[in-house]
Parts: structure tokens; C-alpha cells; sequence
């Protein structure tokens, strides 16, 4: 059979205690580097918050207010362009602008800083994407208060801790931002290397603490139970001189000192015992033990041995006379038969000596293996008779109450020290007997109670219940193993409920990503529409600007046909006024024409204009369009001015064909002025004609400038789509990790 393998109470109480500190540590060293993460990033926060807040403090408001009206790098921007720049290389933060607090689509700058070699592009009303910079500068903006802000991501810009500073006009409103910006990079610079010092720390702290351990251990549990084992062992091989030397004040110097005097009192019990042993065998029949210097059971093992002394020494008393002569006589004497029943007697005086013989060997040979450790050995009762029997019985007896709680003692130890805790001591004893019998079993009780508590609590926080602790009082080195799981469960309930409200923080951020998103593809799809309906203005537009080409070069035909007809009524004074009226009734037509021009150059002024607004509002997306809407609204002033004075000339050469069908006399001079009229009429016209061309060849850049519109559009609804699909995805992944949060059980506050 294999020898099962001895387990060591002292080292598994150094290893369950050494566990404890271990996680403890881990958890405090975890916790720590968690710390000074959070401050150093406030910090940072803090630092960029107090270089925007100096920055805002050196900016007038009335200048700020006049260069951003005027779009233009002034001698004041250039001013604090160095002051900015100044301050980003004295502090060292990774950007540093100003806002300015008007904004749609996207931000517009004031001033952004840049250090000697960095490339300088800055310039007012540079713009930039919303998404570029932290939530909480558009709050700055809302509220006019200072903000900063945890670690964010601002796309292609990395990840940043920002402060942000509002700058108020003299009625204390908002009117722009300053904004500084640190890396993360930066913030968590000597985060890292904390973290080496800590673990470093806890390490050192570790392994002092087990070579402590290990020493407290040694000296209180394991040596004090070897020198009790060593005793224990001694006495069951006889030697009961031996000595145990513990100064400890707990339980185990408790016990060491009653199993001291179980030791003193059996080495009393067996010198008193030999001490009268050897008194009866001088002859001294009075000798016996001292039975009031013992109480329970070996009062009664030294109240047996006197009556059993005192029984001698009355039958030895009764059989004096016979004994006496035959001590004095001659033993070859034949002693008369006693008659009748009593003719034993000479029988019994004759084996006398041989029974006295026998009962001294026996009891001496029980009393060496006793003194030697050998508890084995009995007398046979059934050897002798009469109060020889109740002797040797009685000494069994002796010799058993003194064996039975020695050898259960040691087993019951030899079990524990094996870690078998809940075993006990179960017989019946007295005395102190019954006193080490009450220490050892309340010992193994409480160390099994205290194991198994333990054992119960971790196996509620293995099956993810976070609410349970230890209530009971614990004493010496087990009152701090409590405090360790205790603080355990106290530390896993505050990580898990940090947890829980970060998963729910995020499940809102997702909600109202998702809301946003989808308001932003309805304004994609209004503002898909506004573009569709435009398109169909600018086409209608398209055709009538051909119908007007179309009736320029009618009216450039109708001038050279009357300015034919001036040339040939020279001569020809009744086909001359048949002429005028011919010109009177083209200039009115001409007049109905030029008025559908102006009509038309009306409008495609107002579609310039609005187009104009629409390619403000398309912000970087719109640039290029807003340069053709500005085109075509020149032309169409151009176009406006160019049929006043179309007009103007028109109704001047009405007013002269009437003259001249008054004054007969005037004819030719009339006709030449109705030449140099048509000769400018036809010039005009033929502008027009020109002018319509352009304004056909601006229609179409214009088209295309809304082709443009449309697709930016289409992008952006996409996007919109896009991003309400992450959050819906954010969302699912935060109630995920909120339902697997809710799978621990954590305690209630």
C-alpha cells in the first residue's frame, strides 16, 4: 500500500496567507496605477485649461470681433498670431486656436498657433470638420463657462486632452474659444513608468512578507506542535523526564503547558507507585501513596493501589502467625493439617511463597515496560484469586487510564497536523485528562470553522456572488485573512458597479448617436430635394434664356431690315412713312422683347443670389460654386443695365418717327437719326444677343456646381446612415456588457 503523503498545517496556512496578500496586493496595485492614470490626465486637463484661459485673458474682444468681420489677416491677428505662437512653444501643448462662436457645418477659425517648424497655414475663417474637436467646446460656446475635457479621439488629430476658455464681449456674451490641446502621449508619460515602480514595489513587498511569514509561522505553529509531537513520541516510548520549553501565550502554549502537566502528574503517579513498590518489598507494610496529592482519575488509580496495599497487608496480617513460624521454624517442618475446610490453609502456606513469588515478577515486570513506555503489558487475573486478583486487576486498570488518553491524544494530533481539522478526542475522561481532551477538540473545531467559512466565501465569489462577507469574529492571524476577503469582496463590488455605469453612460451616448444620425439623413434628404427643385429652375431658366437668343436675332434682323428701308425712304418720301410705322411698330415689339430681357435677368439675378446662399451654407463643398452663381449674377446686372439702355434709345426713336410723320420738312434728317437708331439699336441688340450666350454657358456651370451639391449630399445621407448603424452596433455591445454585469450578485447600498 502507498504511503499517503503528510500534508503540513504550517504551510498551508503560509500559503493560503501569502495567496491573500497576493491578490490583495495585485488589487491595490492595480487600483494605484488606475489613480495616478485619471490624475495625470487631469492634470493635463487642468494645465491645457489654465494656457487657454491665460490666451483668452490677452484677447480684446472688440479687435476679435472686427477682424472676423473683415475675413482678413490685420495687423491685430498678426499681432496675436505671435502671442499664440509664443505661448504653444513656451507650454509645450500639442495645439492651441481659436473659434469663433458662429458655426454650421462645420467650425471656423480665428487663429490656430504653429511652432517655427511646423508649416503656417493659418488664416481667418479657415474651416473644420465638427467632429474634430471635444463636445465640450461647443458647451464653452453655449454657456460662456471654462471646460476640459477627458481623453478623446479628434480623428486624424490622435487622441487629446483639452481645455477650453470662452472669450465674452463687454455685455459678457460669447462671441468665440480658445482651445488648447495636449496629446495623450504627453499626459500619460510617466504613467508607465509608475506602474514598474508599483509592481516593483509590490514584489519586494511580496517577498518580504513570505520570508516573514514563513519565519512567524516556523516559530509559532510549526516548531511548538514538533516539540509537542517530540514529547508525545518520548512518552510513548517511557521517557517521561522529558521537558517542553514553549513561551508562547496562545493556544498552542495553552496546550503545551496542560500536556506538561499530564506529564508531571503521570511521573508523580509512577514515583509514588515505585517509591511504596519498593516499601512493601523492604518489609514496610504501611507504605502507601499519597492519594491526596491527585485529584480525578489518578486520585482514584492511587485510592485503588492503597486499598490494594492495605488488602495485602491484611491477609498478609492474617496469615502472619503461620507466615511468622514458618519464618521462624523450619520450612522442612511438616505443618499439621488443618482439620476440615481448613486444610487448605497448609496447602496455601506452602504455595505461599511460591504465589509471592510469582505476583512480585509479574509486577515487576509491568511496572519496567511501563517504565520504559511500554503500556502493553498486563497482569493475567485469571491467575490469582481473592484480592491477588483484585491486585492485579486494579494495577490493569492503572496502567489503562494512563494509556487510553496518551494514545488518542497523539492520533487526533497526527490528523490535524495532516489537515484532517474536524476530528476529535471522544473518550470518556476525568480530570485533566478530560481538560486536554476539552483543548484539543475546541482547537480542531475552530480551525475547521474558520476553513471552512473561508472555503464557503470564495466558492460564492467563484460562482459570481460579490454579496456575501464574513460576519463571525475571528481571533489572532485569522481576524486578518477576514479582513483580506472581506476588503476582496469590498474592492470586486466597487470595480463591478464602475462597470455597470460606464456600460449605461454608453448605452445613452449610442441612443442619442442614433438620434442624431437620423435627423441628419432627413436634412440629407430635404435638403436632396432642395437641390431637385433648383435643378428644375435653372432648366426652365436654360429655356427661356434660348427663347430670348431666339428673339435677339429676330430683333437684329428686324434693325437691318429698317435701316434698309431708311436708306431706300430717301428718295421716297410715302415709302418712308410707311417705313417709320414699319419702325414704330418693330421698336414697340422691340420694347416687349427688351422687357422680356429684363424680366429674365431679374430672375437669373435672384437664382444667382439664392444659389450663392446655398453655397455658403455647402461650406468647403461649395466653394467652386459659389464663384459661378457670382459670375452669372454679374452678367445678369450686365445683362439688366444693358436693356435700360436698350429702352431708353427704343422709346427716343419712337418719339422721333412720330415727329417725323408731323414735320414732313425734317424727312431726312429724321431719317438719319432713324439710321444712327437702328445702327445702335442693332449694336444693342447684338449685346444681347452675346449677353444671352454667356448667361446659356453660366446655366450650365451651374448645373454642374448643383451636380456637385447633389453628390456631397448623397454623401452625407450615407454617412448619416452609416453612423446610425455603429451606434446601433455601440449600443447592442453595451447592453451585452451590461446583461454579463448583471450576472454577478453584488451587495446592495
Amino acid at each position: 500500500m502507498k504511503k499517503q503523503r503528510k500534508s503540513s498545517l504550517s504551510t498551508t496556512v503560509t500559503i493560503v496567507t501569502l495567496l491573500m496578500v497576493i491578490l490583495s496586493s495585485s488589487v491595490i496595485g492595480i487600483l494605484g496605477y488606475a489613480m495616478h492614470r485619471t490624475t495625470a490626465i487631469q492634470y493635463a486637463a487642468k494645465n491645457a485649461l489654465d494656457i487657454a484661459t491665460t490666451v483668452a485673458a490677452g484677447i480684446d474682444p472688440e479687435q476679435y470681433a472686427k477682424t472676423m468681420a473683415g475675413g482678413k489677416n490685420d495687423a491685430y491677428w498678426n499681432s496675436v498670431k505671435r502671442f499664440v505662437n509664443n505661448v504653444k512653444v513656451e507650454n509645450g501643448v500639442k495645439y492651441l486656436y481659436i473659434i469663433d462662436k458662429k458655426y454650421d457645418t462645420q467650425a471656423t477659425y480665428f487663429i490656430e498657433a504653429r511652432r517655427p517648424d511646423e508649416k503656417d497655414d493659418a488664416a481667418v475663417g479657415k474651416k473644420e470638420e465638427l467632429s474634430a474637436f471635444a463636445d465640450e467646446m461647443y458647451d464653452t460656446l453655449k454657456t460662456g463657462k471654462k471646460t476640459q475635457s477627458a481623453i478623446y479621439s479628434s480623428g486624424t488629430y490622435g487622441y487629446l486632452v483639452s481645455g477650453f476658455a470662452p472669450i465674452l464681449d463687454k455685455d459678457g456674451n460669447t462671441i468665440g474659444v480658445v482651445g488648447a490641446d495636449t496629446a495623450m502621449e504627453a499626459a500619460l508619460a510617466d504613467v508607465d513608468s509608475f506602474g514598474i515602480k508599483i509592481f516593483v514595489i509590490i514584489v519586494t513587498f511580496l517577498l518580504l512578507f513570505g520570508v516573514l511569514t514563513l519565519w512567524f509561522v516556523r516559530v509559532t505553529v510549526k516548531n511548538p506542535i514538533k516539540k509537542i509531537h517530540d514529547v508525545s513520541a518520548g512518552i510513548a516510548e517511557g521517557k517521561m523526564g522529558l521537558n517542553i520549553d514553549i513561551r508562547l501565550n496562545n493556544e498552542i502554549g495553552d496546550l503545551a503547558r496542560d500536556f506538561q502537566k499530564v506529564v508531571h502528574t503521570i511521573n508523580d503517579l509512577i514515583d509514588s507507585t515505585t517509591k511504596t513498590a519498593k516499601e512493601q518489598k523492604e518489609g514496610n507494610m504501611d507504605a502507601s501513596i499519597d492519594d491526596s496529592a491527585f485529584t480525578g482519575a489518578y486520585h482514584e488509580m492511587a485510592v485503588s493501589i492503597n486499598e490494594m496495599l492495605h488488602q495485602n497487608k491484611q491477609d498478609t496480617e492474617e496469615i502472619l502467625l503461620p507466615i511468622n513460624a514458618i519464618a521462624k521454624g523450619d520450612f522442612h517442618v511438616a505443618i499439621r493439617k488443618f482439620p476440615g475446610k481448613k486444610v487448605g490453609l497448609s496447602d496455601a502456606i506452602e504455595s505461599l511463597t511460591e504465589n509471592l513469588k510469582t505476583v512480585s515478577d509479574d509486577i515487576s515486570l509491568m511496572t519496567r515496560s511501563a517504565s520504559v513506555g511500554d503500556f502493553s503489558k498486563r497482569l493475567d487475573v485469571n491467575k490469582y484469586g481473592g484480592d491477588w486478583g483484585s491486585l492485579a486487576n486494579n494495577l490493569n486498570y492503572l496502567l489503562e487510564a494512563i494509556t487510553e488518553p496518551i494514545q488518542e491524544s497523539s492520533v487526533v494530533l497526527k490528523q490535524m497536523s495532516e489537515g484532517e481539522l474536524g476530528v476529535k478526542l471522544s473518550g470518556d475522561y476525568k480530570g485533566d485528562f478530560a481538560l486536554i481532551k476539552n483543548s484539543i477538540n475546541a482547537t480542531s473545531t475552530e480551525i475547521a470553522v474558520y476553513i471552512t467559512e473561508i472555503k464557503n466565501i470564495l466558492a460564492e465569489i467563484a460562482g459570481k456572488n460579490l454579496s456575501v462577507d464574513i460576519q463571525r469574529n475571528y481571533v489572532g492571524q485569522f481576524n486578518a485573512i477576514k479582513d483580506s476577503i472581506n476588503n476582496i469582496v469590498y474592492q470586486f463590488n466597487l470595480i463591478f458597479e464602475n462597470i455597470s455605469g460606464s456600460a449605461t453612460e454608453v448605452a445613452q451616448g449610442a441612443l442619442q448617436l442614433e438620434r442624431s444620425s437620423l435627423e441628419l439623413a432627413r436634412e440629407a434628404e430635404v435638403q436632396t430635394n432642395t437641390v431637385d427643385e433648383l435643378s428644375h429652375t435653372i432648366e426652365r431658366i436654360s429655356d427661356q434664356n434660348g427663347q430670348n437668343a431666339a428673339n435677339a436675332t429676330r430683333a437684329n434682323e428686324i434693325s437691318t431690315k429698317a435701316k434698309q428701308n431708311a436708306e431706300e425712304g430717301n428718295g421716297q418720301m410715302k415709302q418712308m412713312l410707311t417705313s417709320m410705322d414699319s419702325i414704330k411698330d418693330a421698336s414697340n415689339n422691340i420694347s416687349k422683347i427688351i422687357k422680356v430681357i429684363e424680366d429674365i435677368a431679374f430672375q437669373t439675378n435672384l437664382l444667382a443670389l439664392n444659389a450663392a446662399v446655398e453655397a455658403a451654407r455647402a461650406g468647403q463643398h461649395g466653394k467652386g460654386f459659389a464663384v459661378v452663381a457670382e459670375e452669372v449674377r454679374n452678367l445678369a446686372n450686365r445683362s439688366q443695365q444693358a436693356v435700360k439702355s436698350s429702352a431708353g434709345l427704343i422709346a427716343d426713336s419712337i418719339d422721333r418717327v412720330n415727329e417725323g410723320t408731323k414735320i414732313a420738312n425734317a424727312t431726312a434728317e429724321s431719317l438719319e437719326a432713324i439710321m444712327d437708331s437702328v445702327s445702335d439699336v442693332s449694336t444693342l441688340v447684338k449685346e444681347i444677343k452675346d449677353s444671352s450666350s454667356q448667361q446659356t454657358e453660366s446655366i450650365e456651370k451651374l448645373n454642374q456646381g448643383l451636380y456637385h451639391i447633389s453628390e456631397a449630399v448623397t454623401k452625407n445621407s450615407a454617412s448619416s446612415q452609416e453612423a446610425t448603424s455603429l451606434s446601433q452596433v455601440l449600443s447592442s455591445q453595451s447592453a451585452d456588457l451590461k446583461q454579463l454585469i448583471n450576472g454577478f450578485k453584488l451587495k446592495k447600498r
